[in-house]
């Protein structure tokens, strides 16, 4: 625009009568006519000249303000609701409310950019995650008769734990607020089980996943094993346990089903374990019943997410990230201040190993010295998990090797949400964006000046990121 616009309804609203024929136009206040012009006839607009500054000046004083509205900035919208559905694909498709749960709880701090109010604002609906969490309505919500002490037992369990309320401890010198878990409330059990058989034997071979829960913790923890045959289910069992040994948590009791063997049994007693046995058909005292519940949600919403032409005998690649974001967004019995995964496995630094959606597609660099002279300089692949004991790497699988590869250098093409990246006009309307931001709350110097907004720099440290 390069004549400014006069607004007819902000005159009307004042009480002017405004009168526009072919050639005119008139505006009048108390049967005065305080502005008057002619009409252009190349633009087609009424044109009023205004010729003194001052007699502007006071018609702006006696118009009623301007509301306060202001455009939505074309660089928020599209790339926060991207960054969202980004962020919640990588953690696997979590439903709002668990999700904002988990960042609302400090669990997710290293995640640039992923705040609450962001994610009830811009996180766009995901199939992914109504794939794997979408439930029948429950009973009784709105009934018009009155629910029976049965229908009360039978309704379905939150899944996440009812956690004992923080204790203050005081001593003579001074009041110290810290959240303990009482003794009693702790059991020390573990519990495994076995879901039903998975639709694909993987190209590893395996086809059933073993899956067990940590009461203390609140961990869920799954493997991919070859079958229900004891070899397999002992070493998946030491596998799991290896994982709460590190972590220096020391149950006393296992509950298992009772499809269990002799040579199981074993193996839980030589770690000086406990044990109890299901009943047949009574799966209420094995708390691993519930968890595997929970995992298989969030497992399909994880694998719903991954991209169509991802080899569907390599699902058991990416348990490991589904079970670390599962972990992410569960609280800690041991310390309510925790998540499930720190509580076992330690903070999770989004910096020192980004995570990706999994399952989508990659184009892995190539080297010059392992490419020929004239051979493309990368090679497609899928994302399956992060390298945790590398800085910034990425696991991939290669079809073309049928092989993992580790690797820093990666592009990333997911086909179910977009990459959060931002073009030259995003540029220009970030720079204006921080420099408003500077403007509107000015401060005196210091030794460091903080430059952009928070949006804004979490923006470019993702971008430094990936």
């Amino acid at each position: 625009m390069d004549t400014p616009l006069l607004s007819i309804p902000v005159l009307a609203d004042d009480g002017c009568k405004i009168e526009l024929t072919e050639d005119n136009i008139l505006v009048k206040k108390n049967n005065k006519i305080i502005l008057k012009g002619i009409r252009d006839k190349t633009t087609t607009l009424w044109m009023i000249p205004i010729k003194h500054r001052e007699k502007a000046r006071i018609l702006a004083q006696q118009l009623p303000p301007l509301p306060t509205h202001a455009a939505n900035s074309a660089y928020h919208q599209p790339t926060l609701a991207k960054l969202m559905a980004y962020h919640n694909a990588s953690i696997g498709s979590l439903p709002v409310k668990t999700l904002c749960n988990a960042i609302d709880n400090d669990w997710l701090t290293s995640f640039p950019g992923l705040t609450s109010a962001a994610v009830r604002r811009h996180l766009p609906k995901s199939i992914s995650t109504t794939m794997g969490h979408l439930h029948m309505i429950r009973k009784g919500i709105r009934s018009t008769t009155k629910p029976t002490i049965s229908e009360i037992m039978n309704e379905e369990l939150d899944p996440e734990p009812v956690l004992p309320p923080p204790i203050r401890v005081t001593n003579r010198q001074h009041t110290v607020a810290v959240d303990i878990v009482p003794f009693e409330e702790l059991k020390g059990i573990i519990a495994t089980d076995l879901p039903g058989r998975f639709p694909t034997t993987s190209a590893q071979g395996n086809a059933y996943v073993l899956v067990m829960y940590d009461y203390d913790s609140n961990t869920i923890n799954a493997v991919a094993i070859k079958n229900r045959k004891t070899a397999s289910l002992v070493q998946g069992y030491n596998e799991l346990f290896e994982d709460l040994k590190k972590a220096g948590i020391n149950p006393v009791l296992h509950r298992l089903d009772n499809e269990t063997s002799k040579e199981l049994i074993l193996e839980i007693e030589k770690k000086g374990l406990d044990y109890q046995i299901a009943s047949p058909g009574d799966h209420r005292l094995n708390h691993a019943e519930r968890a595997i519940q929970t995992f298989k949600n969030h497992f399909i919403a994880v694998l719903y997410g991954c991209d169509s032409t991802f080899p569907a005998k390599q699902w058991d690649r990416i348990i490991k990230q589904a079970v670390m974001t599962l972990n992410m967004c569960r609280p800690s019995r041991i310390n309510p201040k925790l998540s499930a995964y720190q509580q076992v496995w330690g903070n999770f630094d989004f910096n020192k190993t980004p995570l990706a959606p999994p399952g989508c597609k990659v184009v892995v660099h190539e080297r010059a010295m392992e490419r020929g002279a004239w051979a493309c300089h990368g090679v497609a692949g899928y994302y399956i998990g992060p390298a945790m004991k590398h800085y910034r790497n990425y696991i991939s699988y290669i079809p073309e090797t049928k092989g993992i590869r580790t690797t820093n250098t990666i592009e990333f093409f997911p086909e179910k949400v977009d990459m959060p990246t931002t073009a030259t006009t995003d540029r220009l309307a970030r720079a204006a964006e921080d420099l408003a931001e500077i403007l509107q709350a000015p401060h005196p110097a210091t030794p460091f000046l903080q430059q952009g907004t928070v949006v804004n720099d979490a923006m470019e440290q993702l971008k430094k990121i990936f």
